[in-house]
């Protein structure tokens, strides 16, 4: 498991469960697995999916209120 999380992959699965938790309306959970994504993303990469699951999270838990 240590290995997985040091790959780009890991980065991307959690910011793909993020997205996934968004439409669940689980948004505590999502905005965990956004800051995981952006925690375990490789230096060598630019992967903005992450921040941008951030802002629309924040946007549907604005339209929540």
């Amino acid at each position: 498991i240590q290995e997985l999380r040091k790959s780009s992959f890991y980065c991307l699965l959690t910011s793909n469960i993020g997205a996934c938790l968004i439409e669940m309306d689980r948004f505590k959970d999502a905005r965990t697995f956004f800051k995981i994504s952006i925690a375990t993303m490789p230096p060598d990469k630019d992967y903005p999916e992450p921040y941008i699951g951030l802002k629309v999270l924040s946007k549907c838990e604005e339209s929540q209120v």
